[in-house]
């Protein structure tokens, strides 16, 4: 090779390590305890998930002089927004609109935004964010400031406010979203347009807790090179999922059922692996017999052998639960690879009502999300996550966490040829537990029957004013003709199955005739952003 590329490449590395940009994450977990009856059972087969939610955050400064806040990473949704005041909702510190020299409202009481968990009203605003360790990374950009909100702020959590980093698809408002901030900081060119994300999950708060790294991915913080699977969507970070499977044993289904109604998303908001409801039934079939009804009852907790210490992580508190796979397409066509997801991330400690430490599983049924599996915390603590978006991929490497460390890293990844080679169409979703109707067909047999009768009683009147009154009653008949008798008020609310809902716009336009679940067309649905689940 020649002197002048070598001294290329060495510039080159020279400009790239310049832009990238590491900030610590600190994560918080709720220390509540759980009551073993908490669980809440909705309609059809969701629940209200009770595990104690990981939030991963990292510090900014707002506002001159600059303010201290800690922001949720998000990359479930596309807004900046932190709260006012304790009326608003979380815990102090409150960004100071009013102590901020260079604060600038822009629209009062323009933002109404709804999550899959919660909800917060605001105003847009302008100000100068900058990042933690990061000087550099200084901007007036536009944010959101939260003025009310409802369920947003979980309990005991620690965050100021929210750093959605999905793309400007799903950043509301809709009638003229605001750019979010990492756009903004890519459009100022202070940063490559990519991001790595290391979340860490140690019990012990004095280990690090991970790092975002601006501007690309951080060597340091993975084993070996990331391995890149195609962005589908560009609204949320969606994914192919091709295959699951449990102890190295595939489920057996269409990778179609994977990706219902919708791709699946990678999102640093959610704690759980949500899965659709078919997967989880094949799930729950694939597990040993023994530990089916910790995943099969979410009331159900595993009390761990007394010799445990759920402090630190150990193969034997968990001995002889199942290694979990999910297989995402890879960047070459025919080719795929695999995520593997060990006990120890997928079971999460908590505390129940009678203050003994045990394991819950969070692996989550979930209907009518706008996507198919959610590749929550869960799924992400073990791999450093690339977000390419200036290639359109993400991609995984086996993280250095310490966890991950004690336990030995994860397998290492490696692309291989799909064994589903289908187009992976989504199917249809049925919201029941097995052997129950879903809500949709009921709602359509009650429609189908009141359908009959309303049209035998449309048909019985005409005859009667005919029999009865004569031709008079003929333009009465003729005005009939003019009503769309096969018009209804839908009777079918797609609702999230937590209870958010899609996003309707005041239009149908997204919602079938038939009242199902919008159709997998590779379109974005959009579902509401999601957060921490």
């Amino acid at each position: 090779m020649a002197v002048s590329q070598v001294l290329a490449i060495v510039m080159a590395l020279a400009c790239v390590s310049e832009a990238i940009v590491s900030i610590p994450v600190h994560r918080h977990r709720v220390s509540r305890r759980i009551a073993r009856d908490e669980v809440t059972m909705l309609s059809g087969s969701s629940y209200t998930a009770p595990i104690p939610p990981d939030s991963y955050m990292i510090y900014v400064s707002i506002g001159t002089p600059p303010q201290q806040l800690k922001l949720l990473v998000d990359t479930g949704s596309s807004n900046l927004a932190v709260s006012i005041s304790a009326q608003a909702g979380g815990p102090p510190p409150y960004f100071q609109a009013a102590s901020s020299s260079t604060y600038q409202l822009v629209a009062a009481n323009a933002l109404d935004m709804e999550y899959v968990v919660g909800d917060w009203r605001g105003d847009i605003v302008q100000d100068i964010v900058t990042v933690e360790n990061a000087p550099n990374i200084s901007l007036d950009v536009s944010f959101g400031t939260i003025t009310s909100s409802s369920e947003f702020f979980t309990e005991d959590c620690a965050y100021n406010g929210i750093l959605g980093m999905a793309y400007s698809a799903i950043a509301q408002p809709q009638s003229h979203p605001i750019p979010p901030y990492f756009d903004q900081l890519v459009s100022a060119n202070l940063v490559p347009n990519a991001f790595a994300l290391q979340l860490c999950m140690p019990e012990n708060a004095a280990v690090d807790n991970g790092k975002m790294v601006l501007g690309g991915y951080d060597p340091s913080l993975s084993y070996g090179t990331p391995v890149y699977t195609p962005l589908m969507q560009q609204g949320y970070y969606s994914v192919l999922v091709t295959d699951f499977a449990v102890n190295g044993a595939s489920l057996g289904l269409a990778c179609g059922a994977y990706n219902s109604p919708s791709y699946s998303i990678v999102d640093s908001g959610t704690t759980e692996l949500l899965v659709p409801q078919a997967v989880f039934n094949a799930l729950i079939g694939a597990i040993p017999e023994g530990l089916r009804s910790y995943f099969s009852d979410q009331n159900n907790v595993y009390v761990p052998p007394a010799a445990c210490d759920v402090s630190q992580p150990s193969v034997n508190c968990l001995d002889g639960w199942p290694t979990l796979t999910i297989y995402l397409a890879g960047t070459a066509a025919g080719t795929e690879f695999p995520l593997t997801i060990r006990p120890w991330h997928y079971m999460r400690v908590v505390q129940d009502q009678f203050g003994a430490w045990t394991f819950q599983s969070a692996i989550v049924p979930a209907c009518n999300e706008g996507s198919g599996i959610t590749l929550g915390v869960v799924a992400m603590t073990e791999y450093q996550v690339v977000f390419d978006r200036a290639n359109s991929r993400l991609g995984f490497a086996p993280s250095t966490c310490a966890q991950s460390s004690q336990l030995g890293p994860p397998p290492a990844i490696a692309i291989q040829a799909r064994v589903d080679q289908s187009s992976c169409e989504a199917e249809k979703v049925s919201c029941s537990p097995p052997g129950q109707p879903s809500i949709f067909t009921i709602y359509f047999w009650v429609a189908v029957i009141c359908g009959g009768l309303a049209v035998i009683l449309v048909i019985g009147s005409v005859v009667w004013c005919f029999v009865s009154k004569g031709p008079r009653t003929r333009s009465r008949y003729e005005m009939m003709q003019n009503v769309d008798m096969n018009s209804s008020p839908r009777g079918y609310d797609t609702g999230r199955s937590d209870g958010g809902y899609y996003m309707h716009d005041g239009m149908d336009d997204d919602l079938p005739d038939d009242n199902s679940p919008p159709a997998f067309d590779g379109a974005d649905s959009r579902p509401l952003p999601f957060r921490l689940g």
